[in-house]
This record gives C-alpha cells, sequence and structure tokens, in this order.
C-alpha cells in the first residue's frame, strides 16, 4: 500500500528535460505549483541581503570606534559587539550602508590618517606606521606603496612643500 502511494506521487511530478528549464523556473519544482526554485530562492536570499543596513547611529558610532581603536589595533570583532549584532551582519550591513567592508573602510581610514600626518612632518615614518596601527614600519611602507605606487618618504617629498630650515637637502650650510 505505501509503495503505492509513493508511486502515485512520482507519477505526478513533472518529467524535468534540462537544469535550464528548471533554472529558469518555467517548471514547477518538485510537482508543487507554488514551491519556489533554489535558483529563485537564492535570488531572494540575495536581495534580502542588500537591503540590509545598519541604522546611521550604528555606522558613524562603528566608524567612530574604528578610528579611535586605530592605534590599538581593532577588529571586526569587537566593533561589532559593541554595536551589539553578529560579526557577520555587521560586515554585511556596514557594506550595505558604506559600500566598503569594514576591512577595507578602516584600511582606508589608516591611510588617510598616514598621509594627513606625512603632510605635517612632525613624526618620523616608523612613528606615523605605529600611530596608524601598523605592525613595523615596512609593512606599513609596503600598504603604503600599494595604495600610491611610492613609498611614504618619497609621497612626503612629492605632496609637501618644503618648510625652510627643515629637511633641506644642505645640512649646516
Amino acid at each position: 500500500m505505501a509503495q503505492e502511494q509513493r508511486l502515485s506521487t512520482i507519477d505526478r511530478a513533472p518529467v524535468v528535460r534540462s537544469s535550464a528549464s528548471l533554472m529558469s523556473g518555467n517548471v514547477p519544482f518538485c510537482g508543487y505549483r507554488n514551491a519556489v526554485s533554489p535558483a529563485q530562492e537564492f535570488e531572494q536570499r540575495r536581495a534580502k541581503r542588500n537591503l540590509e543596513n545598519l541604522a546611521p547611529w550604528r555606522v558613524k558610532k562603528a566608524q567612530e570606534l574604528m578610528i579611535s581603536l586605530m592605534a590599538h589595533g581593532c577588529s571586526i570583532e569587537q566593533v561589532a559587539n559593541a554595536c551589539a549584532i553578529s560579526r557577520s551582519h555587521f560586515s554585511r550591513a556596514f557594506k550595505n550602508a558604506t559600500g566598503l567592508a569594514p576591512h577595507d573602510w578602516f584600511r582606508r581610514e589608516q591611510f588617510r590618517k598616514a598621509q594627513a600626518l606625512l603632510r605635517t612632518r612632525e613624526l618620523s615614518i616608523c612613528c606615523i606606521a605605529q600611530e596608524c596601527g601598523f605592525s613595523d614600519q615596512s609593512y606599513f611602507t609596503r600598504v603604503f606603496r600599494q595604495f600610491t605606487g611610492t613609498s611614504p618618504k618619497r609621497w612626503q617629498l612629492q605632496h609637501c612643500a618644503q618648510i625652510p630650515g627643515v629637511f633641506s637637502d644642505a645640512s649646516n650650510e
């Protein structure tokens, strides 16, 4: 009896000749007319995730926290906890709200701070690297070169006007 019921259920299911017809949604999935195909379900979930945004106050709080912790090292987990949401939800919603993943936004801010400090000419490149949260000057120089195509010292010389008496080429004239 149970075997006859299974056979009658199988007989009612449509025959799918190719995966393309299944993915297009032209053929009902699993014999149910109102069922959603896996491709449609995936698109619905993706669309829903793209709508997830952080509230403006959470974006501001996250950005302020990342900037304040820059010199001490900042993890996405810390920022997500401060915003009282999970790490994965925070990362996805932050990217939807700002257009950048949290790590990319943080890296951009480190770079902006480094440029501002280089313009002042008050700190050595080693101190600037530490102030911006890099582990050492070598790593800072490598990352800076990826962003600009030049070293921090060369960038500083190209983009900052010479201050009379400071960093002059002729020493002890």
